[in-house]
């Protein structure tokens, strides 16, 4: 993805005494998140996220709860994958073939939790999102067929 304020969200993290090790958009979101409010990762992801102009898809691990993944996505495609009892992350279904067993599309906007005991979607406001669940196998069947 490109994340357009970058560098006006770069100056002003710079100012406030944050060093950058690289010229990436990527480790800007990273300061951000670190500083951000928020007593959960996805609580400070979110609210991160309200100040990013332009398109991501974005996994995120913090090393204080190492088993949570946050993912995101703005005008590029994320999606779970549900596999038996693990959780995946991916930008296309192909990708999951042989792991999950079903997929969960996220729509525009989506922040996702994914933990092992299972997944939350929430909306841009934290609340609570209901998202189909798809069965992977047509994707199986579609792709022996050379379709």
């Amino acid at each position: 993805g490109i994340i357009e304020n970058a560098d006006a969200l770069r100056t002003r993290l710079a100012r406030a005494g944050h060093e950058f090790a690289t010229e990436t958009d990527t480790e800007t979101l990273v300061h951000l998140i670190e500083d951000a409010a928020g007593a959960s990762l996805e609580e400070r992801v979110i609210a991160v996220l309200s100040q990013v102009e332009g398109t991501y898809g974005v996994a995120v691990i913090a090393a204080a709860e190492p088993q949570k993944i946050v993912v995101a996505r703005r005008g590029s495609p994320v999606l779970l994958g549900i596999g038996d009892g693990e959780h995946f992350v991916a930008s296309d279904a192909n990708a999951l073939l042989g792991y999950a067993q079903s997929v969960v599309y996220l729509a525009e906007g989506d922040v996702a939790v994914l933990t092992p005991d299972g997944y939350r979607v929430l909306d841009h406001d934290a609340r609570l999102q209901d998202r189909a669940v798809d069965d992977l196998a047509w994707h199986q069947e579609t792709l022996a067929l050379g379709s």
